[in-house]
């Protein structure tokens, strides 16, 4: 026995296929009812117009003394008569036959006068409305009788139309069926491709081929797959990094907790400390969506720079600022502050001091960290902003973090629809450039 779930779609395929399918139902329904009444009221129009237009040529031809030609005004549909009493109406009559007599005036208002008697006094098959029989009056003893050969309205009348319109329907509902399985087989298969997505298999979603919307869905799902890619890679390499790099001050702290002197290994033991909340700070922030988090600002752009710079320069760091004492931005100032102290900083410890300078063009603003030191190799430069990644002269243990500076700097620029390019200078040392695309506005120079 199947199951009664099993009968019920439930893919959107399906459910589509049954909107469908009723849709079509309701429009069939409506028009097989629409199209028989239509077929009634013309079927009653016409019956109406042919008894009129008889009974007419009948009083005439009576008035002419013709009596025995009355049957010749029969037809294939109609048959006329003479009798001496009217119809029997004890049965009753029926409404349809009261609006015939209406459609019979309607056509010929001069019978009105007569003494016209209608009724549908036999039935000739289930769902008949009856055959029309009735009686005109044209002297004291002589009626004209008439009565059509074909029953009158009916389900019985309109059945060959609702079998045509049925039969036109289901080849709809055949062919809305086949479109819908097709337009819906992209789908599908979007659906089963997505399954995979996030088990470790690159799956490349077609974005050439379907529907606008499903090839928008489907560009979405190829950089939801880079997204998560990403993801799973930093977090991959910050794990890694976390193992290796944390091992080397771990190993000097047991080294000094053996020492037969704790008292003189305390400030080595703090300076390790302090080396591990530097590695584990960056990673934090790299890991952290703090963009995501931080609500846009307007704040004086230049006004940040010098604070960053400011700080460098009392921590006894060599640092200085040229730019203007004013520009207006709209940024996330927690996240971009981080980014610049991030480029001083780094100016500062392989470089020998940072020379920062603010410029405004074309309503962007760019921000240049210069230092004096040795510069970068430059097959190592299109490396530096990946996470993780030191260049030559950041190998050494003496430097903290995990490598991570510039990379949190590449990535705020690019949650401000901004870049960081970075450069050896021509004369010597390192660049780095940060452009963010800001409406900006700057007053006097400060240099």
């Amino acid at each position: 026995m199947i199951p009664s779930g099993r009968l019920w779609p439930s893919g959107f395929v399906g459910w589509v296929t049954i909107v469908l399918l009723a849709a079509i139902a309701a429009q069939w329904a409506g028009a097989a009812i629409l199209i028989g009444l239509s077929e009634r009221q013309l079927e009653r129009t016409d019956i109406a117009r042919r008894i009129a237009e008889q009974l007419v040529v009948a009083g005439r031809i009576l008035e002419d003394g013709g009596a025995e030609t009355i049957p010749n005004l029969s037809t294939e549909h109609l048959t006329f008569s003479l009798t001496d009493e009217p119809i029997d109406l004890s049965d009753g009559t029926s409404p349809r036959t009261g609006a015939v007599l209406s459609e019979i005036l309607r056509w010929e208002p001069s019978l009105a006068a007569e003494e016209l008697i209608i009724t549908a006094a036999r039935f000739s098959a289930p769902g008949a409305q009856g055959r029309i029989e009735g009686t005109l009056r044209v002297d004291e003893n002589t009626w004209v009788r008439f009565e059509t050969d074909e029953p009158l309205g009916g389900f019985a009348s309109i059945m060959t139309t609702i079998v045509w319109v049925a039969t036109v329907a289901l080849l709809v509902m055949v062919v809305a069926v086949w479109l819908v399985r097709t337009l819906g087989a992209p789908l599908r298969a979007l659906a089963s491709s997505a399954d995979l997505v996030g088990t470790g298999v690159r799956i490349p979603f077609e974005e050439e081929r379907g529907p606008p919307d499903l090839r928008r869905l489907a560009g979405t799902l190829n950089r939801m797959q880079t997204r998560i890619d990403n993801l799973l890679t930093s977090q991959t390499r910050a794990l890694a990094a976390v193992s290796h790099d944390l091992r080397t001050p771990l190993a000097r702290m047991r080294l000094r907790l053996e020492a037969p002197s704790l008292d003189d290994e305390r400030p080595g033991m703090r300076a390790d400390l302090a080396e591990m909340d530097a590695m584990l700070s960056s990673l934090l922030a790299f890991l952290n969506d703090a963009a995501a988090q931080e609500k846009m600002e307007r704040i004086n752009l230049a006004s940040l720079v010098e604070t960053v710079v400011a700080e460098a320069a009392d921590a006894g760091r060599p640092a200085v600022y040229e730019g203007p004492a004013r520009v207006d931005a709209v940024v996330r100032p927690f996240l971009l502050k981080r980014a610049i102290a991030n480029l001083v900083d780094n100016a500062v410890k392989y470089g020998g001091g940072a020379h920062v300078t603010l410029d405004v063009h074309d309503e962007k603003a760019t921000l240049s960290v210069d230092d004096e030191g040795e510069g970068v190799d430059e097959a190592v430069l299109p490396h530096l902003t990946e996470p993780f990644f030191r260049g030559d002269h950041a190998r050494a243990r003496t430097t903290e973090g995990f490598g991570l500076g510039l990379s949190n700097a590449a990535q705020i620029a690019a949650a401000h629809d901004g870049t960081l390019t970075l450069s050896n200078r021509p004369g010597g040392g390192f660049r780095a450039v940060v452009t963010l695309p800001l409406e900006v506005r700057h007053t006097s120079s400060r240099g």
